[in-house]
């Protein structure tokens, strides 16, 4: 059985949430685990956006299929859009997940 590690993204800190089993479409075989990226990587690349909302995003990183949850709130679809480009440039991801919420200022 293949399994997945899971690591979930707060506010900058990193906590594991263990491992969950994979079906056999969810990894492709012969991927190297290098390849997969990193928290640092992740939390640089929003933060490297210059908009501090971003840089405090928390996500989940499911490490073996290589894609990022993105979960919060943001004060506009540009942010939101933003959000997942700028992981889409983190080399190893392979699918942002964007779940964020649009929270416009009244």
């Amino acid at each position: 059985m293949l399994t997945s590690t899971v690591t979930l993204v707060s506010s900058g800190a990193a906590r594991s949430l263990g491992t969950r089993p994979t079906g056999s479409n969810d990894c492709k075989p012969g991927v190297a685990d290098s390849a997969a990226p990193n928290v640092a990587q992740l939390r640089g690349a929003l933060q490297a956006t210059g908009y501090r909302e971003l840089g405090a995003l928390d996500f989940e990183l499911l490490q073996q299929q290589q894609q990022v949850v993105l979960r919060g709130r943001v004060g506009s679809y540009y942010l939101k859009q933003r959000a997942t480009a700028a992981l889409q440039q983190v080399r190893g991801v392979r699918s942002v997940l964007n779940e964020l919420e649009v929270m416009r200022a009244s």
